[in-house]
Parts: structure tokens; sequence; C-alpha cells
């Protein structure tokens, strides 16, 4: 598996947003050129979205983020 790869993975998995590594310049260029897309997360839990946001946010990522928040 490459490192991309794995990027990609850890990216998307919000067990791993503490453990993932800084994005290198190479990274965040690939980023940049890809095509424009909207991301949508449904979680119970809101404070795991705020981690999330932040992180991908910290990444350049997350231009669209909606959080859907429904009382309990």
């Amino acid at each position: 598996m490459s490192d991309q790869t794995k990027f990609t993975e850890q990216r998307h998995a919000l067990g791993f947003i503490e453990a993932m590594p800084k994005p290198s310049e190479a990274q965040l260029q690939i980023h940049f050129s890809r095509v424009f897309s909207k991301n949508f997360m449904i979680g119970k839990n809101i404070d795991n979205y705020i981690r999330y946001a932040e992180a991908i946010t910290a990444l350049g990522f997350g231009r669209e983020l909606i959080a859907y928040v429904t009382p309990e």
C-alpha cells in the first residue's frame, strides 16, 4: 500500500484523525489538482464532527462542510 493510499484512508477515518501525518507538499499539490467535491458527514457525536472539520480544514479540505444536528 502506497503512502498516498494510507494518507487517503486515514483522512476519511474519524478514529485516525489525531494519528494523521502532516501532509507533504506533494500531497497538498495532488489535492489542489483534484476536481472540487462537496463532503457530507452525518454523525451522532457533534464533538467528533468538529474535530473532523478542524482536521480537514487544516489540510486544506473542507470548503463546503455541512453538519446535520438533531436534538437527542
